[in-house]
């Protein structure tokens, strides 16, 4: 199995719905929140051009 490489934007994440900076503590609810904050950029910049 490929080791995951953390990103300043899981980090981001992970501290957003842990409260803690470690990349230790990625799990799915870090990545469907870092899912979730992506798709509301999508959303904002659609309506900004409508």
């Amino acid at each position: 199995m490929a080791k995951l490489v953390i990103t300043e934007e899981m980090l981001d994440a992970i501290e957003a719905v842990k409260g803690v900076r470690d990349p230790q503590y990625w799990d799915p609810n870090c990545k469907r929140y870092m899912e979730s904050q992506e798709n509301s950029k999508k959303d904002v910049k659609k309506s900004e051009k409508g």
